[in-house]
């Protein structure tokens, strides 16, 4: 698919109508994006009226939303769109679902506030059954404070130029419902080295691990798979192993790959070592940018075009600049044979003759602590620094 074929079926269909979380995956999947309305005001309580429509997941600054506008400081962007349950689909608990939305906002359902969520780049969700009605009214209220740069921003300014780019604000990635059983799996934690992966549930149930026509036992909560005459992973041989995962009423499917990424002395020398061997990473910049969707590409095609682009070139890794990407992004990677070194997303201010003049010529060497003392900046770092390494820990690609 080309960019033009993309950026048709975003704006005529429902853009990004696929699973947005492969490592976890179930049958049940009721896609949100689309035409919602729209509206700014000055608090985050779901207003009276709205008086424009905006194509989630794109942010407004885009071209795709079909707002192409920035807003100033201290306003809201308001979303608001209506939803039914299909028939059938409520199976104990519905989740709603959201990619990442840019960077504070204040989730409404039938009127009831169920979510403050702060962070731009991490995905979240909430249990919405209680609140459910026949006939379903969901508001998004967010707000994106900048300035401040408290909160992680990567390559965002408002007065974009050099090496700093459009901000992005709101919903950007995917919208999404589900439903689960009364008690479900939450999360799956993969540990592999080149003859084994550790497949642990949380929370820690009881269940069984299905792989290749054979059955894993789950005991209490984890499962230990030595696949017979294993095939490691790698960007020349990107060999994924499907699983499924049942426990209670509950089944998800996932995936793993063998493989190690480790730093070892070779002739003297350190060395990063795939899978126990000498690895050169001929790697590229990748920030992350689109000219339409700006953070979103038009569809999770695009992804695939630039990765194979990149293959085609002979690269072998891509350096995510400090932007966390849609989960398709990197099961892309992971099936395309794409190894990817993963920025954390930068906070607080940035000096060019402070933070790359002098340290270049070597001027001056000063340890962070001296140079970044806010202890808030320090503690949200770290904070969404971990968010980041737990999202995306079990990805193959990642290293």
């Amino acid at each position: 698919m080309d960019l033009y074929t993309a950026r048709g079926e975003a704006l005529s269909g429902t853009p990004w109508d696929v699973y947005p979380r492969p490592q976890l995956r179930r049958d049940s999947f009721l896609n949100l994006n689309g035409t919602w309305d729209f509206t700014v005001s000055t608090c985050n309580q779901p207003p009276e009226e709205f008086d424009r429509k905006i194509l989630v997941p794109f942010c407004p600054e885009s071209l795709l939303s079909g707002i192409r506008e920035h807003f100033p400081e201290g306003h809201f962007l308001c979303y608001h769109r209506k939803f039914t349950l299909p028939e059938g689909f409520h199976r104990g608990r519905v989740l709603l679902h959201f990619g990442a939305v840019d960077q504070v906002c204040d989730i409404y359902v039938n009127q009831k506030q169920l979510s403050h969520h702060i962070g731009g780049y991490d995905a979240f969700s909430l249990d919405i059954t209680q609140v459910l009605q026949e006939e379903n009214e969901l508001v998004v209220c967010v707000q994106d404070d900048l300035r401040s740069g408290t909160l992680p921003y990567g390559k965002q300014t408002l007065n974009r130029g050099g090496m700093w780019y459009t901000p992005v604000s709101g919903i950007w990635q995917t919208v999404w419902l589900e439903s689960v059983p009364e008690t479900y799996i939450q999360a799956l934690d993969i540990r592999v080295t080149t003859g084994s992966a550790q497949i642990s549930v949380t929370p820690a149930l009881e269940g069984t691990v299905f792989l290749q026509g054979k059955a894993y036992p789950l005991v209490k909560g984890c499962a230990e798979i030595s696949p017979e005459s294993p095939r490691l992973w790698s960007p020349e041989d990107p060999y994924l192993y499907e699983f499924t995962v049942e426990a209670g009423e509950d089944k998800v499917q996932s995936y793993f790959a063998l493989r190690t990424l480790e730093i070892k002395e070779v002739n003297g020398i350190p060395r990063l070592c795939l899978n126990g061997k000498p690895y050169f990473l001929h790697a590229l910049l990748d920030q992350g940018y689109w000219s339409d969707g700006i953070y979103t590409p038009a569809a999770p095609e695009c992804y695939e075009q630039d990765i194979l682009a990149m293959k085609s070139l002979g690269f072998n890794t891509l350096r995510k600049h400090i932007k966390v990407e849609p989960q398709q992004f990197y099961y892309d990677c992971d099936r395309l044979g794409m190894l990817v070194m993963q920025d954390m997303v930068n906070n607080g201010d940035y000096s060019f003759f402070r933070d790359t003049a002098l340290p270049t010529v070597g001027l001056q060497k000063c340890s962070d602590r001296r140079r970044h003392r806010d202890p808030l900046l320090r503690e949200t770092f770290l904070k969404t620094m971990t968010a980041t390494v737990e999202q995306l820990f079990s990805h193959p690609c990642i290293c």
